[in-house]
């Protein structure tokens, strides 16, 4: 049992989640794959499980079905959100990831008390009244809104020398160029040199996350077709241990995206139906989910050297002739915790300035 549920169920929910968080990412970055983007899977997926826990009928089924859980018996589900939300607050040594999902409502609307209990302990998610200090430019809205604010920040599990940064040329998504501060390093990594790509895999803090990084060779357009849950499955077996050099830009992202739209068109529409029914919330009356938002701030922090912290593992292989993964133009980026295989954080980064 993992997280209080069979193999069989962990399982799957991983692969529902897998699923939907490429999905999401595609559908945002058909829309526009010119800017900086970055979301968190896992956040919004607890976000739709905490307005699942209030709806009924037709967008109840919907959300069931979609977020994976329709085969999962209730009494796996309910131990597995729980202990998941206690370790979202309780992440590796030297990383934060912060998730805080809130629901708002209009004024003067009773809200069911099992209700506020129930998303509390599942999935650390909260609801308030938008006279609570929800944020001004959504108090316009007539009834409901979804907000959720991600905060993650983590360091190299070996870190990049900043006294070593090297001024290099990125080319933009706009056919650009900028000149930016970029971080080296030598050493061995897990490394794929794939159909069209080049990606590496990154340990994070304690090793218990890994952040991947993807650098198209060419089209950008072309790449992103093939960046599917399927592939990336097949690709993480396919990754080696080589020696390399790798130089990938300083960056920090924060982006705020708002999640209705490209809900909408994975077919989660009834979500936002004026006549859904979230009697789960409220009890009696109507309520109408006008808009869903996501805001992140992501940081990875370098640190130089500390006396004896270059490991063997970084050492170069001198048999091997060693690779080279330059991340100088538009690539993505994907944080997965490595226990579970959730994926917490993807990314598109188009000018890291």
């Amino acid at each position: 049992m993992t997280f209080g549920l069979s193999k069989e169920s962990q399982a799957s929910l991983t692969k529902q989640h897998t699923l939907f968080s490429f999905d999401i990412f595609r559908t945002f970055l058909r829309d526009n794959a010119s800017e900086n983007l970055i979301f968190s899977p896992l956040a919004l997926y607890l976000n739709l499980c905490s307005i699942e826990s209030g709806a009924r009928g037709e967008a109840f089924f919907t959300l069931e079905d979609k977020l994976g859980q329709s085969a999962i018996p209730p009494e796996q589900l309910f131990p597995y959100f729980t202990e998941l939300n206690e370790k979202l607050s309780h992440p590796p040594l030297s990383t934060m990831f912060k998730v805080s999902n809130t629901l708002w409502i209009k004024n003067g609307i009773a809200i069911r008390p099992e209700y506020t209990k129930t998303i509390s302990g599942m999935f650390g998610s909260e609801i308030k009244p938008f006279s609570a200090g929800a944020p001004a430019k959504y108090r316009q809205h007539q009834s409901f809104v979804a907000i959720g604010n991600v905060q993650f920040k983590t360091r190299f599990f070996y870190p990049f020398e900043v006294d070593k940064l090297v001024d290099k040329t990125f080319y933009t998504a706009d056919n650009g160029t900028t000149s930016l501060p970029m971080m080296v390093q030598e050493g061995q990594y897990w490394y794929l040199n794939g159909n069209g790509f080049q990606a590496i895999a990154l340990p994070l803090s304690g090793k218990k996350l890994s952040l991947y990084i993807f650098v198209p060779d060419t089209s950008f357009r072309s790449f992103l077709g093939k960046f599917t849950a399927y592939s990336w499955e097949r690709w993480l077996n396919q990754f080696k241990l080589k020696s390399g050099i790798i130089t990938i830009p300083k960056f920090s992202l924060s982006t705020e995206v708002s999640c209705k739209d490209p809900l909408k068109k994975l077919g989660y529409g009834s979500l936002f139906n004026k006549k859904t029914d979230f009697t789960g919330i409220i009890g009696s009356g109507q309520l109408t989910l006008d808009t869903l938002v996501q805001k992140v701030d992501c940081t990875f922090e370098e640190t130089r050297y500390s006396a004896g912290e270059s490991a063997t593992e970084l050492q170069l292989n001198g048999s091997e002739k060693p690779f080279t993964f330059t991340a100088n133009k538009p690539f993505i980026f994907v944080v997965k915790d490595n226990s579970s295989g959730n994926i917490l954080i993807m990314g598109l980064v188009v000018n890291p300035s």
